[in-house]
This record gives C-alpha cells, sequence and structure tokens, in this order.
C-alpha cells in the first residue's frame, strides 16, 4: 500500500483527465486549428519533416516509455553517483549547449538582448540585474579584444544551462524512490520549454542566470527539508537572488516552509540560526561590488525601483496590472498562452496531479515538505504572471515568465510520480505522451524565432491593451 491510498476510481478519474489535457496539446500542435493560439506552437507543419517527426514521436514515445519503465533496473533504488562521473556529465553539457548557444542564438523579438548587449560590453549596471550586470560587464572588459560580448553571453549562456541541468536531475533524484521516478521528473523538468529555451542561445543572461539559480534553490531546500543538507544554502540563495535577479524575490516566501522543517530536528535551532546569519552577512555583501559600501540595501532598493515599470509609469506606482484588466477574459486568455508556451506539460500534471497529491495529505492530515517548498514558489510565479504588467506583451517577451519553468516541471513531475505508485499502469503510458507533447512544443518553437520571422509575427496575437499610463522605453522584467 502507497503513502496516498486512494480509491480505484481515482486512477481513471485522473487518468482521463490527464490524457485530455496532453491529447489537447498534442493535437494542437499536429492539427493546427485556426485559434489565436497560433503563437504558441508556432506553426509546426511550415516544415512537414517537422510535422511528420512529431506525429512519430506522438505514437513511439508513449510505446516506448510502456516498455521501458517495465524493466525491473527502473524499479531499483537510487545509489550514491560518483563526483568524477557528475563531472563528466556536466562537461559533456557544457560543450553541447556552448556549441548550440554559438551556432543558433535565439532570434530577439523585443528590444531587451540587444541592449542588454549593448549594456555589457559598456560596463552599464542594471540594478534589476545587479550582481549579474555587474559581473559580466567586468568579464566583457577583462576579455575585450579576445571575443565579443555577444560571444561572451552566449558562452554563459551555455555554463547557466549546465548548471540548471545538473540541478534539476540533482533534485529528481531527491524526489524520486527509484530509478524510473527520479528518471520521470528529470525528463519532464529537463524538456520544459522554459528551461531548454533558456538554457542556450539566450543573450538575455539575467532571465538565464534566474533559471539556474531557481533550480539550484530546489535542489538544496529540497535536500535541507529532508534533512539531507544544511539550511545555509537554500537561505543564501533566497536572500542574495534578488541582487542577481529581480524576480528571485518569489525564492523567499518559501523559506519559512524550510524553517518549519528545519526546526523539528534536535539540531535545528543551530542550523537555522547559522542560516539566517549568514544569509543576512551575504545580503550584506551583496552590495559592495557596486555602492562600495556594505548593507546599502536602500539604495538597492531606490536604483531597481527608478530603473524597473515600477518608476517609469503613468500614474506612479504601475507595476502591476489593475484588477478590473486582470479579471478580462482577453487576459485570462493570454495568462493561459503562455503558461502553455512555458510549461504546458508541468503546469497541467500540477492542476491535476498536484491537486490530488494535496487532497491526499489534507485526508491524511500531514504534510510533503518537498512538495510545499516547491508548491510555495510555483504559487508565486503564478501570481506573478497573472499580475504582472509587461509592456512588450506577454507574447514578445514571454522569457519574463520562462524561468519559472523549473519549478513547475518539478513540482508536477513529483505530484505525477507519486500519483502513479497506485497507477502503474496507466502512469507509464501517459508519462510517454506527456514526454510526446513537450518533444512536439520543442521541435514547434525551439528558436522559431528564426523561421518566417516577419509572417510568424503578423499572427501573434495582439498583446492586450495596456493599461493607461505612458511608458519610457522601460522593460517590466
Amino acid at each position: 500500500m502507497s503513502d496516498h491510498s486512494h480509491p480505484r476510481w481515482s486512477c481513471v478519474g485522473i487518468a482521463t483527465l490527464l490524457a485530455i489535457g496532453l491529447g489537447a496539446q498534442v493535437a494542437l500542435h499536429l492539427l493546427e486549428p485556426p485559434l489565436a493560439i497560433t503563437w504558441s506552437y508556432a506553426h509546426l507543419w511550415r516544415h512537414p519533416e517537422l510535422g511528420w517527426l512529431g506525429a512519430v514521436l506522438a505514437i513511439a514515445l508513449p510505446a516506448a516509455t510502456m516498455l521501458v519503465w517495465r524493466q525491473p533496473a527502473m524499479a531499483r533504488s537510487l545509489g550514491a553517483v560518483r563526483g568524477r562521473r557528475v563531472l563528466a556529465g556536466a562537461a559533456c553539457v557544457l560543450v553541447a549547449l556552448g556549441v548550440v548557444s554559438l551556432r543558433y542564438p535565439s532570434h530577439p523579438t523585443a528590444i531587451d538582448p540587444p541592449l542588454y548587449v549593448m549594456a555589457i560590453s559598456r560596463g552599464e549596471v542594471n540594478p534589476r540585474h545587479h550582481l549579474t550586470t555587474w559581473l559580466l560587464g567586468r568579464l566583457a572588459g577583462a576579455l575585450k579584444g579576445w571575443i565579443t560580448a555577444t560571444t561572451l553571453l552566449l558562452a554563459m549562456n551555455a555554463l547557466y544551462g549546465t548548471v540548471t541541468y545538473v540541478a534539476l536531475a540533482a533534485s529528481a533524484r531527491l524526489l524520486g524512490r527509484t530509478r524510473g521516478e527520479a528518471m520521470a521528473i528529470a525528463l519532464l523538468a529537463g524538456t520544459a520549454f522554459g528551461t531548454v529555451q533558456m538554457s542556450f542561445g539566450n543573450l538575455n543572461n539575467s532571465r538565464s542566470l534566474a533559471v539556474a539559480l531557481l533550480s539550484v534553490f530546489c535542489w538544496t531546500a529540497i535536500r535541507a527539508v529532508t534533512g539531507d543538507g544544511h539550511p545555509v544554502w537554500p537561505f543564501v540563495i533566497g536572500f542574495v537572488g534578488i541582487f542577481w535577479y529581480q524576480g528571485l524575490v518569489l525564492l523567499i516566501p518559501s523559506l519559512p516552509v524550510v524553517a518549519v522543517e528545519v526546526l523539528r530536528r534536535p539540531e535545528g535551532r543551530r542550523q537555522l540560526a547559522t542560516a539566517g546569519v549568514v544569509a543576512v552577512v551575504a545580503a550584506g555583501l551583496a552590495t559592495l561590488p557596486v555602492y562600495a559600501r556594505p548593507f546599502a540595501w536602500s539604495a538597492f532598493l531606490r536604483d531597481a525601483y527608478a530603473s524597473s515599470i515600477c518608476g517609469v509609469g503613468d500614474p506612479l506606482p504601475s507595476c502591476t496590472l489593475p484588477l478590473s484588466h486582470i479579471a478580462t477574459a482577453h487576459h485570462v486568455v493570454e495568462v493561459l498562452n503562455v503558461w502553455l508556451l512555458v510549461d504546458g506539460v508541468g503546469i497541467l500534471l500540477v492542476a491535476v496531479t498536484g491537486t490530488w497529491l494535496a487532497l491526499s495529505l489534507l485526508r491524511r492530515r500531514t504534510w510533503d515538505p518537498a512538495a510545499a517548498v516547491l508548491a510555495t514558489v510555483a504559487a508565486g510565479f503564478f501570481a506573478f504572471t497573472i499580475t504582472n504588467y509587461n509592456p512588450f506583451g506577454n507574447f514578445a517577451n514571454w522569457d519574463v515568465y520562462g524561468y519559472g519553468a523549473p519549478v513547475t516541471a518539478l513540482l508536477g513531475g513529483y505530484a505525477f510520480v507519486t500519483w502513479g505508485r497506485e497507477c502503474q499502469a496507466s502512469s507509464r503510458w501517459l508519462l510517454g505522451l506527456g514526454l510526446a507533447a513537450a518533444a512536439i512544443h520543442l521541435l514547434a518553437r525551439l528558436n522559431t524565432m528564426h523561421l518566417d520571422l516577419r509572417r510568424h509575427m503578423a499572427e501573434t496575437p495582439a498583446p492586450a491593451a495596456a493599461p493607461a499610463r505612458t511608458l519610457r522605453g522601460a522593460s517590466g522584467a
């Protein structure tokens, strides 16, 4: 009997909901109905070879997954991994991402990436990406004459992508009980569009670094709440993350969850006190490079506000969309479109199996600390995508939200394999269908800004009307 026993009808009901949702995502790409969300799949059949490959994957992956996950090896417990293997694997990923990044850089659809390259080449610091732009600017200056700022950013993007994938694999090993479960979670997290597209060829390095830091945070936070690691690491990342990328403020609400779990241990108070002190000191030292003094938080917050959309809107402040706009059908459709684009499979799994997991825990009057940490971060991400004002429109500036993909994918994958412990027959082919949906989505969307760009942009749904205010060249990142 599993930890989350439930009636047999639950297997059938949840499997039906997942089959409908995943099947709809596959059909959306392969059938290409004339809907406004066309932009999310970018016309797969414009290149017939991609369309036929997608059709093959839709059939082959569910069958292959059922066959592979039936093997006894997939049910074995996870063993220790040698450090040499991790380093060798990371090196291979780094080389692969580096080659692909330099050969196939993403095509910018908003003005952010070109301006970002110019700012880094000049050594300018953006307070919203405080330490990231400071470090990249120093590197660009030191390497000037050797490589261009563009090459540097693409190479660093590959490094961030490598960190992302290693951290996601490590998180999957902590969340899964068996080889099969860990592999399922890792594959679901690794194939999310937001994860993949942020890991290579992306010139806006701040958001790629945000994906990497978010992934490392998830790993360290899960280790801390499961007793495998010290809470100092998630606390340091949570406190310092905002200095690397302003959007990482969404990590902070999950720290109380970590603290509650750590306090259950005999040595919990001491560990938590150490984590808090080190995190505060680290956050204080984070202002040294730019402001030449520690704990210059007021100056940092002032400059970050002034450089953001909050500081240039009219009337002020104007960081978020008004409720009257949030409640419109246009905005709801636009947000759903962005969720489908960034991590359609993971978010569906969160909605269906995540709800099942939450109800199961409530019925048993217990909680799952790893799920609680991931859910807290994911909740902040969902709230951000719903309320944030994106001046270039969600469709042209999707990567503002792309960095949330690792947490939705991890949470969705974890909830899915937890449900699958009692519904193995259904979960195996549904895993294959989910991977097929993700793979087809990647075929349709991966760097497709290069393909028929003018036609693509002409067909992009117009962004919702902006709230009444004046924009003066600011980005809502």
